[in-house]
């Protein structure tokens, strides 16, 4: 999907697919900070962590490309 967006917050590192992910990270960072906290365990730690867009309640959006 081309170069990650990078924020920010709380001093942590997110990085999110397009811009549009952002703006509902925003909405509720608690949720996703968990879903990512849960794959980061779920994962070998060499591994880059991500959440699963369906599980995140991702829908398909401008700024994607499928």
């Amino acid at each position: 999907m081309g170069e990650a967006f990078v924020i920010q917050h709380e001093g942590r590192e997110v990085r999110f697919c397009c811009r549009s992910c952002i703006t509902q990270f925003k909405e509720d960072p608690a949720k996703y900070l968990a879903l990512l906290d849960q794959a980061e365990r779920s994962h070998d730690k060499a591994e880059p962590s991500s959440i699963d867009h369906d599980e995140a309640g991702h829908n398909d959006h401008e700024g994607h490309q499928h």
